[in-house]
């Protein structure tokens, strides 16, 4: 369940994951999480390779993956907007 969270949501995935039990870490998930924004800073002033040339299949590939990853952020925003915000519901959200 981790994957598919992680690729339909890249921002979210991660953290929803996490809330789910779909993964742990030792010694804590601070930790990694402290990796992971250090390896992005380093990552953003690294070099890069000049990209590849994209075949068929890989752009079919990214094709199917941004138009699942569209919808379902389009479910989510309507899901969002059509529950109501009460005081009783706010805390089930933050729950």
């Amino acid at each position: 369940m981790f994957c598919w969270r992680m690729w339909l949501d890249r921002k979210m995935g991660l953290g929803e994951g996490f809330m789910e039990g779909d993964w742990d870490c030792v010694p804590s998930s601070k930790a990694l999480l402290t990796l992971l924004i250090r390896a992005r800073k380093d990552n953003s002033t690294a070099t890069r390779a000049p990209p590849k040339p994209k075949t068929f299949s890989t752009h079919f590939i990214s094709f199917f993956g941004d138009s699942i990853r569209s919808i379902v952020a389009t479910l989510n925003y309507f899901q969002h907007k059509w529950r109501t915000n009460t005081l009783i519901q706010s805390q089930k959200n933050i729950r």
